[in-house]
């Protein structure tokens, strides 16, 4: 979606060649996020993947902690995987938790939209400015009128 977002608003700006560049550095090679992309088109085309469900008590019972874990094995049969994704199955156990995943791949999501806002905030700081100085313009001309009733 953002991709599209910034192909239809950003054509032939700098800013669209600067997200590109970060699209590059930060997702394209990196193995989690190749990883993460095949994992989305296994479970569409192919089937979800083998996991299951692990809950455990800690040794006073008090505290229960339960999780997803995938079997990796399972996965690394798939023909299919992006080379960097091949790189990332290569390094983890054959069981891996789900939420570990996703708690590693969270942030550098969240980095990317950050860095991507502020860049956006820089582009259009002079509109932004623009647009709220005309907009507070009839606010401030009508704080001085009063009702001709009162």
């Amino acid at each position: 979606m953002t991709r599209r977002f910034m192909d239809k608003n950003y054509a032939g700006t700098a800013l669209l060649d600067e997200y590109r560049a970060s699209i590059l550095n930060t997702f394209d090679e990196a193995p989690l996020h190749r990883f993460v992309q095949g994992l989305r088109v296994y479970t569409l085309h192919r089937r979800l993947p083998a996991m299951r469900v692990v809950m455990r008590r800690d040794d006073g019972g008090t505290d229960l902690d339960n999780y997803f874990e995938l079997y990796v094995d399972e996965l690394r049969k798939w023909k299919k995987w992006h080379s960097a994704a091949k790189r990332y199955l290569v390094n983890v156990d054959e069981k891996v938790r789900l939420s570990s995943i996703i708690d590693a791949y969270t942030p550098v999501v969240a980095d990317f939209h950050e860095w991507l806002a502020g860049r956006m905030g820089e582009e259009h700081a002079a509109t932004l400015e623009e647009r709220q100085t005309n907009w507070q313009r009839p606010l401030r001309q009508t704080r001085h009128w009063t009702s001709p009733l009162l």
